[in-house]
C-alpha cells in the first residue's frame, strides 16, 4: 500500500479525476491554495491527508487497508 504520496503524485492523481483544485482537496479539509502548495512544492504531505488521499482518491483495496489499520488502533483486546 502507497500511502506516502510526493507533490507531483499528488497533481497526477488530481487530473486524473477531471477535479479543480477546489473540488479535489475540500472533501480533505484541505483548501484550494494548500493543496496547490502540495501539488508544487516538493514537501512531504502530512501524513493525516495521505492517508484521506489513500481513502478518498486511491484504489479501493489501500482505501480499505488504511480504513481497516485505523479500525485497528482502537479494537479492545
Amino acid at each position: 500500500m502507497r500511502i506516502n504520496p510526493k507533490a507531483p503524485d499528488v497533481r497526477k492523481m488530481r487530473l486524473s479525476t477531471s477535479l479543480s483544485q477546489t473540488d479535489f482537496w475540500k472533501p480533505l479539509g484541505v483548501s484550494q491554495s494548500g493543496g496547490s502548495r502540495y501539488e508544487l512544492e516538493p514537501k512531504r504531505i502530512p501524513l493525516c491527508i495521505q492517508l484521506l488521499l489513500t481513502i478518498a482518491y486511491g484504489e479501493e483495496r489501500d482505501g480499505r487497508a488504511v480504513v481497516n489499520n485505523l479500525r485497528g488502533v482502537w479494537t479492545a483486546d
